[in-house]
């Protein structure tokens, strides 16, 4: 059956190198321009997409795992709290809890 697999592979991957020659001997002028544009389509999309995203913080505690945590302290970045099961850790840190 393993054999049946690797002969299926090698022809898809015959197949789709037919399908490339072909569409590049076709469209030898304009497939150029349309990969170009989708690579920087894509591109674009990766970076908007990462740059209008909000940041999640991971409010999860490790005791009760309900989304209760908390900062101890509002000056400084180390030192969490849950405000369901009193789980206390100075020395944790956990990003962006007190943004959103």
């Amino acid at each position: 059956m393993r054999w049946l697999l690797v002969s299926l592979l090698s022809i898809l991957t015959l197949a789709t190198l037919v399908v490339a020659v072909f569409l590049i001997a076709k469209f030898h002028t304009v497939l150029p321009v349309l990969v170009g544009l989708v690579v920087v389509g894509a591109i674009l999309f990766w970076v908007f997409g990462s740059v209008f995203s909000p940041a999640v913080p991971d409010r999860k505690c490790p005791r009760c795992s309900e989304d209760a945590l908390a900062r101890i302290r509002k000056d400084q970045m180390l030192g969490v709290r849950c405000e369901n099961c009193d789980f206390e850790d100075e020395n944790m840190y956990r990003a962006y809890l007190d943004e959103i």
